[in-house]
């Protein structure tokens, strides 16, 4: 798509905005449009396509009039059929959905659909900046005819008159960097409005917060949570994120609101104000405490099907500043009549914690990702469930065109996949994955407040990895955050970041995710799309900031259509919005166990480990195919049980290309005389040493059986025995036999490898019920 912008001044007081937009040709696949578009979500209604259009307006300029138009010529495509939308459905909704029929006023009629051309949805800010808003609909269908129709090219005319209080509130929540103007030009059809922004000087009326102290960074919390917080702030501040705590209690006594959630609104927009001429403009806020210490915005939303909800948590709502979310003074938010500002001012993000353990589980877990390289880096998984059999829909092929979007990410990071579609999913290896260390879950599957990709709070409790990642998942209600809804329990998003394992961050809905059934045109995938677009191809690390920018992105789709609106509004982020998505390492190489072998050369010489013998355990090791080559590899072997003896517990093994698998000296434990028959576990630390002080370590826990069986031992007789076994030295050679008579008189002599003796056995005719 291509754009011209003329700015024309008319009058005085009247500007011109001319911007020509070419379109590009429609691609069918599979009876549907496969142009990279957002589509029309009308259930029984065609799957058409629309272009969302963004329109910088010069500073103070207030829209008087819009006029789109066509060019005459249009093109076309015959003999095609666009099949209908199914119903949007939750995530966790049935397996089989009902088809819908095609909605016949559209389908039985000789019209092009759809008949608007257009779609004006208002004006939004960010940051000061003023954007016109509208989506373009150049594709029409027509059912009856089995043609497409469209316009290859299209003209935005925009008639604005300057308005000087429209200027006068710009010019307060103005921000004039290098970064937002950046962010900005991505997004709309003319970057070049830009330089119409000005920032002039702006009087506050309060002193809470300090203009002359600015933080980019401000914590929300009550005093109670503020001794644990102290670290963190001090390890923010020394990373160069200015940081500062504020408690709930002086923002209820100093701000204007009709309830504590809407002072905490007040009071972070005056920080912003306060803060946006200045060396460091205010940029994240982090909601310290569940909702028990910092209240939900519970906001309403009607999709129209039967699906209310009048209570959605929308942390959102804290971070778009230019109203209030109730514009018709109903004190009901969130209402499509309230004309809510969608586009966010700052990142956003809540520590769902409410005990000084739970906040330390927290930062431990932040700081071992900010400071620890590890290989865990390196790893994404995409996890794929089945969504339903009716129509076949999987949770893998929503996932695939995530990694389809940012080719970056496939190509620096080594991605797995777990997929019901392939047999490989399941809760277990989520487990096993997060347990062997990841940087990235990109989930799309069943869930609800208590599970998610297979895990529970039992699962988190019992974690025990060492390295930590983020998710991201767009099932239902994992991180229903609100107590009425996960009760004292907790949501499981917020079990997997307050615990001592598992996550350091999770992004997901605090309500339904949805889907639509038997494609992967649903209203929470395009949001997942765009959050990680952010991070991987226009390189927005943090992980706020890339929350924030996906909801730029989607703002005309939300403003389109009830669905996407609704995930705009209740995706959360659990975590530290100014964190960096790490960049992948490339240079570690992933070395794993291939064989373990027991010898008891120095014993009996059996293969069976026995109370008292000396064992050589033989352990290869494999650096995995697609990894680098590991140098300097050794590995220690340690035993829970202290009663094993380790002799020698180190080996080394050099250098391992990847792709192989190298032994090395045995490692050598003596088994004491008057141990427990039982399994006995042991854990093996491989590191390999790279890169100066960079080391790859993974530890992996084995185990092996201690037992008084001997070789060939136990001996199966296929009948009962009912007589005591005979031992003695039956042949007078020196050894031991074992005389055993089974019930049938058969009698067998058998040595200590359980052989027969020459001559045996002998079969007597009668039996033998008791001796």
């Amino acid at each position: 798509m291509k754009i011209k912008m003329i700015l024309c001044f008319l009058l005085l007081s009247v500007l011109l905005i001319s911007i020509e937009i070419n379109i590009e040709s429609p691609v069918i696949k599979e009876n549907s449009f496969a142009n990279d578009l957002p589509t029309l979500l009308t259930s029984g209604q065609p799957k058409i396509p629309y272009i969302p259009v963004k329109i910088l307006l010069p500073m103070g300029e207030k829209v008087n009039s819009v006029e789109v138009v066509f060019q005459q010529n249009r093109s076309s495509l015959e003999n095609i059929y666009i099949e209908p939308c199914r119903q949007i459905q939750p995530i966790s909704g049935a397996f089989k959905i009902p088809e819908i029929p095609e909605d016949w006023t559209v389908y039985g009629n000789d019209e092009f659909f759809p008949k608007d051309e257009y779609n004006i949805l208002g004006t939004q800010r960010l940051n000061g900046f003023e954007f016109l808003l509208i989506n373009l609909y150049p594709f029409k269908y027509n059912p009856q005819k089995a043609e497409i129709i469209w316009n290859e090219k299209a003209e935005i005319l925009v008639i604005t008159e300057f308005d000087h209080l429209l200027y006068e509130e710009q010019n307060k929540y103005l921000l004039k960097n290098e970064r937002t103007e950046n962010t900005i030009s991505r997004f709309v059809e003319n970057p070049e409005a830009l330089t119409t922004y000005r920032k002039h000087s702006v009087n506050l009326e309060r002193d809470l917060p300090d203009p002359s102290d600015p933080y980019s960074m401000i914590i929300i919390t009550n005093e109670d949570i503020e001794p644990f917080l102290s670290e963190f702030v001090e390890w923010k501040n020394e990373r160069g994120v200015k940081t500062k705590v504020f408690y709930t209690s002086e923002i209820y006594d100093s701000m204007t609101g009709r309830d504590n959630a809407e002072k905490i609104k007040d009071f972070i927009n005056y920080a912003y104000l306060a803060y946006a001429g200045t060396e460091f403009p205010l940029e994240h806020v982090i909601l310290g405490g569940d909702d028990e210490i910092i209240p939900i915005r519970g906001v309403y939303i009607n999709t129209g099907h039967g699906t209310v909800d009048h209570n959605l948590p929308c942390d959102l709502y804290y971070s778009c500043l230019d109203n209030d979310w109730d514009g018709n003074g109903n004190d009901v938010f969130g209402e499509v009549e309230d004309n809510v500002d969608l586009l966010p001012e700052i990142s956003i993000a809540r520590i769902p914690a409410e005990t000084e353990a739970e906040f330390s589980n927290f930062f431990d877990k932040t700081y071992s990702y900010v400071e620890d390289a590890t290989v865990g880096n390196d790893i994404v998984y995409l996890v794929g469930e089945n969504l339903n059999w009716d129509p076949l829909t999987w949770g893998g092929d929503y996932k695939d065109e995530v990694a389809e979007s940012v080719p970056s990410m496939t190509n620096d990071y080594h991605i797995f996949t777990l997929y019901d579609r392939e047999g490989t999913y399941s809760g277990n290896a989520v487990k096993n994955a997060i347990d062997s260390g990841l940087h990235i879950i990109n989930h799309m599957g069943h869930s609800n407040e208590s599970i998610v990709f297979g895990q529970n709070s039992g699962s988190v409790s019992s974690y025990t990895n060492t390295e930590y990642g983020f998710a991201y998942s767009q099932g239902c209600y994992p991180a229903a955050f609100d107590e009425a809804t996960s009760h004292q329990s907790e949501s499981i998003a917020e079990n997997l970041v307050i615990r001592q394992k598992g996550l350091f961050a999770f992004v997901g809905n605090t309500r339904y995710g949805w889907y639509s059934p038997g494609d992967t045109n649903g209203p929470s995938q395009p949001y997942d799309i765009t959050f990680f677009e952010a991070i991987f191809n226009d390189n927005i690390r943090e992980l706020g900031k890339a929350l924030a920018d996906s909801r730029i992105v989607m703002v005309n789709q939300a403003l389109e259509n009830v669905y996407l609106r609704w995930v705009h509004y209740e995706l959360v982020l659990f975590g530290d919005p100014s964190v960096q998505v790490k960049e992948a390492n490339g240079n570690f190489p992933f070395i794993q166990p291939a064989e373990v072998v027991y010898d008891d050369v120095q014993g009996d010489g059996d293969g069976i480990i026995n109370p008292g013998e000396t064992i050589e355990i033989y352990i290869s090791l494999e650096n995995l195919e697609g990894w680098a080559d590991a140098t300097d590899v050794s590995a220690t072997v340690e035993f829970e049980d202290e009663t094993i003896n380790v002799i020698q517990d180190y080996a080394f093994y050099g250098n391992i290309a990847n792709g192989n698998n190298l032994g090395s000296s045995p490692f050598i434990i003596q088994i004491p005389q008057d141990c427990n028959y039982d399994s006995y576990e042991f854990s093996l630390e491989v590191n390999s040493e790279f890169a100066g002080n960079i080391i790859f370590t993974k530890t992996y826990n084995l185990h092996f059986e201690v037992s008084l069986f001997q070789q060939n031992w136990p001996w199966n007789c296929n009948c009962g025995i009912t007589s005591n076994p005979i031992i003695t030295d039956f042949d007078e050679n020196g050894s031991k036999e074992v005389m055993i008579i089974n019930a049938f008189a058969d009698i067998s002599l058998l040595n200590s490898n359980a052989g027969q003796l020459p001559g045996y056995p002998l079969q007597i005719d009668g039996s033998i019920w008791k001796s």
